[in-house]
């Protein structure tokens, strides 16, 4: 490591702790990361019997990813963490390359849709989340979000599962805006969402918020950044090695401009999109939360 770099990452680490919050690697690493992969479980349980102490499922969610193609289907579930007091809400990433080719071409074919006051949301991701928030988790968070007042709520997911936690958190804030304190939305491999509006939107509402990026991955980086369609909110982390235990990482709560000219490493990889924290995500979680043999 250069002398200076010590020296530049306590400056961003200085500058997110005066924007908000701080990053927590353990928070990422060994609470949120796994509840994000454990929505590619076909039953979560064991996920989170090996991960989280005193935690309980509570409901799961399988709606229609596609506004038009019903075959897709998207994956979310709630649980209680009482550990940690944390209501803990997670949704899976794309699980075939059939999904991700309807997830690009609706992305960049079919126009925005318009939501939270003036933003854009990019057509496939807002028609999935509002199948899922319309057909029982809103009136289910409603519920849960009673039950557990006093419990921070955690949100997060992989890939297109990030997007969709980013959609959940935006919901909470903009339909019930005195729980956004409780709010924790951390996702990983996250792709751009909606256009800078939403990504302001977040900002201003959501101030524990970080989008966990593994070195050179191929999906944060679309679709293309442009302010009018597509721009990702602040507070990117990244890790550009291979997310040991202990290894450094980067803080950027600048624009999704300034942090993507100035982070962003070459060239893309689809591997890196996959590994996060030295596990291929979703085979990790289809394997209980346990190394693949």
């Amino acid at each position: 490591m250069h002398a200076w770099q010590p020296l530049r990452l306590v400056l961003l680490i200085i500058s997110v702790a005066a924007y908000g919050v701080e990053f927590d690697d353990k928070l990422a690493r060994h609470k949120l990361f796994p509840l994000a992969v454990s929505a590619y479980a076909n039953d979560p349980h064991e996920c989170l019997a090996r991960k989280f102490n005193n935690s309980q499922f509570l409901t799961k969610y399988i709606t229609p990813c596609d506004a038009e193609n019903t075959t897709i289907p998207c994956f979310s579930f709630i649980a209680v963490n009482h550990e940690d007091k944390a209501l803990m809400i997670s949704f899976r990433g794309s699980t075939s390359a059939y999904q991700v080719y309807h997830v690009v071409y609706d992305t960049l074919r079919k126009k925005e849709v318009d939501a939270f006051n003036g933003t854009k949301i990019g057509y496939y991701f807002y028609h999935a989340f509002d199948q899922m928030w319309n057909k029982g988790m809103k009136k289910d968070f409603e519920r849960y979000e009673k039950q557990f007042k006093e419990y921070q709520i955690w949100i997060t997911g992989h890939s297109l599962g990030g997007a969709l936690a980013s959609l959940l958190a935006a919901s909470i804030v903009f339909n019930y805006p005195q729980h956004s304190e409780r709010v924790v939305l951390y996702t990983y491999g996250e792709p751009r969402v909606g256009n800078k509006k939403f990504a302001d939107f977040l900002d201003s509402n959501v101030k524990n918020s970080f989008r966990v990026i593994h070195n050179k991955d191929l999906v944060v980086n679309i679709p293309p950044l442009d302010e009018n369609r597509f721009y990702h909110r602040k507070n990117a982390v990244f890790y550009q090695n291979n997310m040991k235990e202990g290894d450094d990482f980067i803080l950027c709560n600048g624009t999704d401009q300034y942090c993507t000219k100035k982070y962003t490493r070459f060239p893309p990889s689809v591997r890196d999109h996959h590994y996060y924290y030295g596990v291929w995500a979703s085979r990790y979680g289809r394997n209980n939360c346990q190394p693949l043999q």
